[in-house]
């Protein structure tokens, strides 16, 4: 199964279950959009394993740098 990261830009106000990310699922070509946190907590297809938040990442490019750049991931 690929390998599915997410930056997440900003969660909407009025509805917290919808946020606005890039995503990039195994080698291609990363995406940018509005998904649900939802889809994005259980993406992992009943496994046992959630996802986690990487509490030391530092992003020093805007989101359009990580969603032209697959090698920036």
């Amino acid at each position: 199964m690929p390998h599915v990261r997410w930056i997440l830009g900003w969660i909407y106000p009025n509805d917290l279950n919808r946020v606005f990310a890039v995503m990039k699922w195994g080698n291609k070509k990363p995406e940018a959009g509005e998904f649900l946190l939802s889809d994005i907590v259980n993406s992992r297809l009943g496994r046992s394993v959630s996802p986690e938040r990487d509490k030391y990442i530092t992003l020093d490019q805007p989101l359009s740098h990580y969603l032209r750049d697959k090698d920036a991931w």
